[in-house]
């Protein structure tokens, strides 16, 4: 593209480029920084020259120049890591099935409620996770693993009705 430029944002010691063209408005280098850094857009503040940056300004409005270097500052939001959602549920399903094969002892009894706790955390966890309206992708990745870990809290709760009959 003819007119872009690329300046540098930091967070912490991380550096990336982005390009810009003098018309880009600030919002949009904020956007990228969420892309880049997993920080939204509404949590970061943009600084440039020391001082903060106001997001509906142009890079020309702001005196953007080519290799500028602006600090993104705000916190990363934690993503689900791919596969952690199923490793977590399939531990906690094994764990059930093996305690359900055992009922009867009172230590039984007691493990199976460990394993309803593990998903109780395990739910507040997934509730504690910032995502962005833009991210449909892991909004239903997180709203399947709550169904999962739903279903299994359903089934621990069964489990110890059995047991306590």
């Amino acid at each position: 593209m003819s007119g872009t430029f690329p300046v540098y944002v930091h967070h912490g010691k991380r550096k990336q480029r982005v390009d810009v063209t003098k018309e880009t408005q600030m919002v949009e280098v904020m956007q990228r920084a969420w892309d880049l850094y997993s920080i939204p857009v509404e949590n970061q503040r943009l600084v440039y020259k020391g001082r903060q940056v106001d997001p509906n300004l142009k890079a020309f409005e702001v005196g953007l120049q080519m290799n500028a270097r602006l600090m993104v500052i705000g916190d990363p939001i934690a993503k689900i890591p791919s596969g952690a959602g199923e490793k977590m549920f399939d531990k906690y399903e094994t764990q059930l099935k093996t305690l359900e094969e055992e009922l009867g002892a009172a230590e039984s009894r007691q493990k199976i409620a460990g394993v309803g706790e593990a998903c109780q955390r395990a739910l507040e966890s997934l509730d504690a996770l910032s995502i962005p309206p833009s991210d449909a992708d892991l909004k239903t990745q997180r709203k399947q693993y709550v169904k999962q870990f739903l279903t299994l809290q359903d089934n621990v709760d069964t489990a110890l009705t059995r047991s306590s009959l």
